[in-house]
C-alpha cells in the first residue's frame, strides 16, 4: 500500500504524536478536526497560522489554507 500520508501527518507521526495530542498543542477543539485538517478538507486560517507556528514553519500555513496569502497581503499593506 502507498503512503499516503500528509506533510502534516508525517511531521505528527515523526514526533510520535497521537491525533489528540497534536490537537492540543495547535489548539484545535476535537482530534477530528485535526484529522480533517491532515485529509485537506477544511483548514481555518486561525488554524493553519497556529500549525505553522508550533511546527516552527515546517508546515506552511498557506499550504493547509490558501486564504493565508490574503491575511499576510493585509497586514503587509
Amino acid at each position: 500500500m502507498a503512503d499516503t500520508f500528509t506533510p502534516l501527518a508525517h511531521w505528527r507521526k515523526a514526533r510520535g504524536w497521537t491525533l489528540d495530542e497534536a490537537a492540543a498543542a495547535f489548539g484545535l477543539k476535537s482530534k477530528g478536526y485535526l484529522s480533517e485538517i491532515e485529509r485537506g478538507e477544511r483548514c481555518s486560517v486561525a488554524a493553519a497560522l497556529e500549525i505553522e507556528r508550533v511546527t516552527d514553519g515546517v508546515i506552511c500555513a498557506s499550504t493547509l489554507n490558501p486564504d493565508v496569502a490574503l491575511v499576510d497581503k493585509a497586514r503587509a499593506a
